[in-house]
């Protein structure tokens, strides 16, 4: 069975994450308005290993039907 695991990447503080989530080019981590990130990082594990995948939020709609299940738990 595989598993997903996801984490936040890239990240922005201050003025410049406000500017980002007014503009909707970021999220706010945790609700704060003063970190932002725009980048997610998708695992894969599985019986053989495990792939890494880094992907930007402006790329969401390219992503299978699975991993856009695993975004929207976010």
């Amino acid at each position: 069975m595989r598993k997903y695991y996801t984490r936040a990447c890239n990240f922005y503080h201050g003025k410049i994450a406000e500017k980002l989530i007014k503009s909707k080019k970021a999220l706010p981590l945790n609700g704060q308005k003063n970190i932002a990130f725009n980048n997610i990082e998708i695992f894969t594990r599985g019986k053989r290993g495990g792939k890494s995948k880094i992907i930007n939020l402006k790329d969401i709609y390219k992503l299978g039907k699975n991993e856009k299940k695993i975004i929207s738990i976010i």
